[in-house]
């Protein structure tokens, strides 16, 4: 107790020992608070490295990639043994991805990544963005119904929900534009053919025609008639999006800052 009262009888006489204590107590509480701040930080940044990079990346620059990716894998589960979690074999390339939103085209440069849906998510945290909660269980490439980040209004209806009237409707334009093709065509025809009669000549035969009337070709049409694949009821293997290839932020009405998907 004496020790206190000494001090405070010091201090209360030199008031720049105490302003020099009090500025060293700040400095190191300062100290303090950056360090903790930036080791959360080196942490929380170290954690998503990791679940974007694996340990180790056996990579090469040819074209043709690596022609026997499981002799390699069996050699590095051999050498490390237990301290491997998980192995997978991708293929990275740069492309083009051209996609329609309101009635426009739009080209865009992507990064193309073919994985390995069974084993991809044993190497990084990929699964953990999915949308669809199936498919962070276990990813599959084929489109859901719906369910597709239920807490995200923007993006309700999804899947083949918002799908089959969209291709619905696609059809109905097409017919439509089918349809004016089909009448500018006879108009054009009924002129040519006016003018024809008008010059009282008589049109030569074209052998190209008659081949492309042909039941050759008549039969190729056919067939390609019946393979023509149908977005309302069918779909081929998809790709995994990243969000902001899929978004376009807005403003509303009101001022706010929205995804509009």
């Amino acid at each position: 107790m004496y020790k206190f009262l000494l001090c405070m009888r010091y201090l209360r006489t030199r008031w720049i020992a105490l302003a020099s204590i009090v500025s060293v107590t700040l400095g190191v509480a300062t100290l303090i608070v950056v360090n903790s701040v930036m080791d959360g930080f080196t942490s929380t940044m170290q954690d998503r490295m990791h679940g974007i990079l694996s340990d180790i990346v056996l990579e090469t620059r040819s074209q043709t990639g690596i022609s026997q990716p499981k002799w390699y894998e069996e050699r590095i589960r051999a050498r490390l043994g237990d301290q491997v979690s998980g192995v997978t074999t991708i293929v990275a390339l740069p492309a083009m991805m051209t996609f329609q939103r309101n009635g426009n085209s739009h080209t865009q440069q992507v990064n193309l990544i073919g994985i390995d849906q069974t084993t991809f998510a044993t190497v990084s945290d990929f699964s953990k963005y999915l949308l669809h909660p199936e498919n962070r269980k276990q990813l599959d490439f084929m489109l859901k119904d719906s369910g597709y980040a239920p807490e995200r209004e923007r993006m309700q209806p999804s899947g083949w929900e918002y799908r089959a009237p969209m291709a619905r409707y696609q059809k109905v334009v097409e017919q439509r534009q089918r349809n004016a093709k089909d009448i500018e065509q006879q108009r054009f025809e009924q002129l040519q053919q006016k003018i024809q009669e008008e010059a009282n000549s008589q049109a030569q035969p074209d052998p190209v025609a008659s081949l492309m009337a042909g039941p050759g070709i008549q039969i190729a049409n056919n067939a390609q008639k019946i393979s023509q694949f149908d977005p309302e009821k069918e779909q081929r293997t998809g790709i995994v999006l990243g969000i902001n290839l899929g978004s376009i932020r807005g403003r509303e009405p009101d001022g706010t800052v929205e995804d509009f998907f």
